[in-house]
């Protein structure tokens, strides 16, 4: 068993990192609205991702390069053309955490993993949000769009709902703090599913 970083102090998180612990994880490539949840696509799309992005030039603060969205155009055929795609923000590997009380998702970019992006906690009290996380759960090759409304209908809790508050604060702080997907799997003890297949020995 991994020993999560927080057991040796305490304070009024307490609960929501131990949701967020208890949770089951896994990886999703996220490019394009589309979250990619097969392990070896992962790695496979990280790869292609930085191979072209070498090989031509990529600007860091630019559209995504035209042979990377043709790759991934190919193989996952989105309502996108090659162009509208060299829009999205870069690819990114997120970092889904569903828990009994909410489903967390935080993206990280590809080349120091820090963190990129983040959803604010979905609530698990919704019938279409249950159905999501066992499809999750159960389909390793299951392809989620995030312009669903079921991911973008999020909430930050409320009175109601104090530990899903205290969720979205705590995970959103790894965020404005720039932690690694490293950083994060080690505080929280987390396994998620494909890591090896996706990381290696990093």
């Amino acid at each position: 068993m991994i020993i999560q970083k927080f057991e040796s102090f305490s304070d009024e998180f307490d609960e929501a990192r131990f949701n967020i612990s208890d949770g089951d994880s896994y990886l999703f490539f996220y490019f394009g609205s589309m979250l990619i949840g097969n392990p070896k696509d992962i790695s496979d799309l990280t790869d292609y991702y930085k191979k072209y992005y070498k090989e031509r030039d990529e600007w860091v603060g630019g559209p995504v390069n035209q042979d990377f969205c043709r790759y991934f155009n190919k193989k996952y055929q989105t309502k996108f053309t090659n162009f509208q795609l060299s829009k999205f923000f870069k690819p990114s590997i997120a970092l889904f955490v569903v828990s009994d009380l909410g489903t967390m998702i935080m993206s990280f970019d590809v080349w120091k993993y820090n963190a990129y992006s983040v959803f604010q906690v979905l609530q698990n009290n919704e019938e279409e949000l249950r159905e999501l996380s066992n499809q999750v759960k159960n389909d390793e090759n299951i392809v989620i769009n995030s312009n669903s409304p079921i991911i973008q209908r999020n909430s930050w809790g409320g009175e109601d709902m104090p530990y899903v508050s205290q969720m979205n604060k705590l995970w959103r702080s790894f965020y404005d703090g720039r932690k690694t997907i490293f950083e994060v799997k080690e505080f929280f003890g987390l396994d998620p599913r494909g890591w090896d297949i996706v990381f290696g020995g990093k």
